[in-house]
């Protein structure tokens, strides 16, 4: 995830009160997978570092002794490229029945990209420290595995829709901090966490057999943190 920096005037005139930014940043993300609580990931959670670029425009208010009040919003690009794997085996119900996982050890699915929309707020101190908190929408861009059932005899009863059951449209909070070094150029460092995302419809095949996840569905979740240069025009 890139990450707007918050307008400062450390190195430029009281009179640049919105200006426009381009930044360019390494990533790295960490997913997670889940059912009914239980962690089915198989531990290697953790990408390796990416790409992220960002673009967007930021202002400020008149300077209150050393603090200003800043705003803006970016449009960012977070390559991950990152699959997850099932590592359990095995899920035991209430103690008294356990059932096998035909996808142990397989991939369940696979992060792409993220991409949206953010806007901010925050403060800048000493025209030089951006400390700022984000959100947003993304879009969030995966290859799914496991098959999704949609048997139309239950569209009228519960959501069969590969579209809804595979949701990839995501609220998402954060925190930044920016540090200016000229006036055109800074260093940024910024996180994100992105609401988790039930994927639904993965109970059982054509015949019945269980065939991933007990209850029909699993959460997943990715965090992203990016540190990198900023460039305002």
């Amino acid at each position: 995830m890139v990450i707007f920096a918050l307008v400062s005037t450390s190195f430029a005139d009281d009179t640049h009160k919105v200006r426009l930014y381009f930044g360019v940043h390494g990533n790295t993300s960490q997913s997670s997978m889940s059912n009914e609580g239980q962690t089915i990931d198989n531990g290697n959670i953790k990408s390796n570092p990416n790409l992220s670029i960002t673009a967007g425009v930021e202002g400020n208010t008149e300077k209150y002794e050393n603090i200003r009040l800043l705003i803006g919003g970016e449009l960012f690009f977070d390559y991950i490229n990152k699959t997850m794997v099932q590592g359990n085996q095995t899920w035991t119900s209430m103690g008294i029945w356990t059932e096998y996982y035909l996808m142990a050890g397989q991939p369940i699915y696979k992060t792409n990209f993220l991409t949206g929309l953010r806007g901010k707020i925050g403060l800048n101190l000493f025209n030089l420290i951006d400390l700022y908190g984000h959100t947003g929408l993304l879009y969030w861009d995966r290859d799914l595995y496991v098959r999704i059932n949609d048997d139309p005899k239950w569209d009228l009863y519960i959501d069969g829709d590969k579209l809804l059951a595979n949701w990839k449209i995501m609220p998402f909070v954060g925190l930044g901090t920016t540090v200016h070094i000229t006036d055109h150029w800074a260093i940024n460092a910024s996180y994100m966490k992105v609401m988790r995302s039930k994927i639904q419809g993965v109970w059982r095949d054509s015949q019945g057999v269980l065939y991933n996840y007990n209850q029909g569905n699993f959460n997943i979740g990715i965090d992203v943190l990016t540190i990198g240069i900023v460039y305002y025009f």
